[in-house]
C-alpha cells in the first residue's frame, strides 16, 4: 500500500509524493476497532443510565396509577396515600 499526494508546480506541472507505511495500516485498523468498541461500550453505559434514571423518576407515578386502578366506583371516599415528591406535587396542584 502506498499513500500518494500530488502537488502542483509552477510551470503547470504536477509533482508526485509517495510514501509506503509499513506497520501503520495494521495499527490504524486496530485503532478503528478499539474506537468502535469503546463507542459501543459508552453507548451501552449511557443507555443503561438513562433507563435507570427514567425508571426511578416515574416510579412514584406508577405507584399512584396502580393505587388509582384499585379504587372502585363504590368506594370513592378512599384517598390515595400521600408521598411528597415533585412528580406528585405537580399532579396535586393541577
Amino acid at each position: 500500500m502506498f499513500r500518494v499526494a500530488w502537488a502542483p508546480t509552477e510551470p503547470a506541472g504536477w509533482w508526485r509524493l509517495a510514501s509506503m507505511p509499513r506497520g501503520r495500516c495494521v495499527s490504524s485498523s486496530a485503532a478503528r476497532w478499539a474506537i468502535a468498541l469503546l463507542a459501543a461500550a459508552l453507548l451501552a453505559v449511557l443507555g443503561f443510565g438513562a433507563w435507570t434514571i427514567t425508571g426511578r423518576a416515574t416510579q412514584e407515578l406508577a405507584r399512584l396509577a396502580d393505587e388509582v386502578a384499585t379504587i372502585e366506583a363504590g368506594s370513592l371516599e378512599r384517598r390515595l396515600s400521600v408521598r411528597r415528591t415533585d412528580e406528585v406535587d405537580r399532579l396535586w396542584s393541577s
